[in-house]
């Protein structure tokens, strides 16, 4: 019996990126589920053009969401139920935390 499609975050404050991992995701056959984005880089910072982006260039059938701190990574990941994090481009060390969420598949630390 055929292995399931995973189900894939995608982790970046990045479009192009998130828009070419969803590309290749699904060329694989597996199910890009959401993008985490970073809110701001440094607190009271001015919002990075990311959101206006991303929410004009992605698929409509992928989330896009906005984590206020990296504390926030872990809980986002855990709603999606992911077997796999792909994360480039991203302003802030992933917690531990956030690592152990794929159910499968692991999650390496990112800071650009």
């Amino acid at each position: 019996m055929p292995e399931a499609p995973w189900r894939v975050v995608l982790i970046t404050v990045l479009p192009v990126v998130a828009q070419g991992y969803a590309e290749t995701v699904r060329a694989l056959g597996h199910e890009p589920v959401a993008v985490i984005a970073a809110r701001r880089r440094v607190p009271g910072a001015p919002p990075t053009p990311f959101a206006a982006e991303h929410v004009a260039d992605d698929p409509e059938d992928i989330d896009v969401l906005f984590a206020a701190t990296k504390h926030s990574i872990a809980p986002l990941l855990r709603a999606y139920e992911p077997d796999l994090a792909l994360c480039t481009g991203f302003p802030w060390l992933i917690p531990a935390e956030a690592i152990a969420v794929p159910t499968s598949r692991s999650l390496a630390r990112c800071r650009s």
